[in-house]
């Protein structure tokens, strides 16, 4: 029967298949192989295609948040500055 596995549940979140990490474990290689002339290439680079770059990367760096994650982290800041401004009021 057409799409019927061992599996139906399907592949788990986030799982990679052979090709997938072997192809990432080669580009991590040759990325690592090749620090050093990286950073004088990009040194080289004119600073706007080089902050393009940068900004290119950053992702792979840095995750991603979610518009709403963001607002419930900014309220939940919010939150935290109004109780310790609270607090503060009691010891005056």
């Amino acid at each position: 029967m057409k799409g019927k596995t061992n599996n139906p549940n399907g592949r788990p979140i986030g799982a990679t298949g052979k090709a997938s990490k072997e192809i990432k474990e080669w580009i991590k290689t040759i990325l690592e192989n090749n620090q050093v002339q990286f950073e004088e290439d990009l040194k080289a680079t004119e600073p706007e295609k080089r902050l393009d770059v940068i900004v290119k990367l950053l992702p792979y760096v840095i995750p991603k948040q979610s518009e709403t994650k963001l607002s419930l982290d900014y309220e939940r800041a919010q939150n935290i500055l109004e109780s310790m401004d609270e607090l503060s009021k009691m010891f005056e």
